[in-house]
C-alpha cells in the first residue's frame, strides 16, 4: 500500500488498482496476454508480418476510394440511407397521415375563429396536403413492389 497525502495534508492509504476480469469460472484472476497459450503459438515476427500485411491492405482499400470514386461511394451510401429512411417513413405513413388530418382540422377550427380569408387559406392548405397524400400513396405503391 502506498502512503499519500491529500489536499488537506492528511495521510491517506491507497490500495493499488488491480483490474478484475471474470474468466467464466467464477475466478477473477488476471492473466497477462503474453502468458496465454495462444499467444505462445505466434512469434513476434509473424505478428509484425501480419501488421504490415493489414496496413498494406488498408492502404490499398483507401486508394480505391480517392478522387471521383470516393464521391461515388459517398453518393451510394447516402442513397442507401435515404432509401432506408423513406422506406421506414412509408411503412408508418398511415400514422403520419392521421396526424396530418388532425393537424389540418385543428388549423381549420382556429381559422374559423379568425377571418374568412384565413378559412380560405386553410382550405388551400388542405388541398396541398391532399396532393402530398396522393403523392405519398403513389410512392408507397411504387416502393412496395
Amino acid at each position: 500500500m502506498n502512503d499519500l497525502t491529500n489536499k488537506q495534508g492528511l495521510a491517506v492509504r491507497e490500495k493499488p488498482i488491480e483490474p478484475v476480469v471474470d474468466n467464466g469460472n467464477g475466478d477473477h484472476a488476471v492473466v497477462a496476454t503474453k502468458d496465454l497459450a495462444i499467444a505462445k503459438l505466434v512469434s513476434e515476427e509473424q505478428r509484425i508480418e501480419e501488421e504490415k500485411f493489414l496496413a498494406a491492405k488498408e492502404t490499398a482499400i483507401e486508394k480505391k476510394y480517392q478522387g471521383i470514386r470516393g464521391y461515388l461511394r459517398l453518393f451510394e451510401v447516402s442513397r442507401v440511407i435515404g432509401m432506408l429512411s423513406l422506406y421506414l417513413y412509408l411503412d408508418q405513413y398511415d400514422l403520419h397521415h392521421a396526424h396530418h388530418l388532425k393537424h389540418i382540422k385543428a388549423r381549420l377550427e382556429k381559422a374559423m375563429r379568425l377571418t374568412r380569408l384565413a378559412v380560405y387559406g386553410e382550405k388551400l392548405y388542405g388541398i396541398r396536403m391532399w396532393f402530398l397524400h396522393v403523392f405519398m400513396l403513389s410512392i408507397r405503391r411504387f416502393f412496395s413492389r
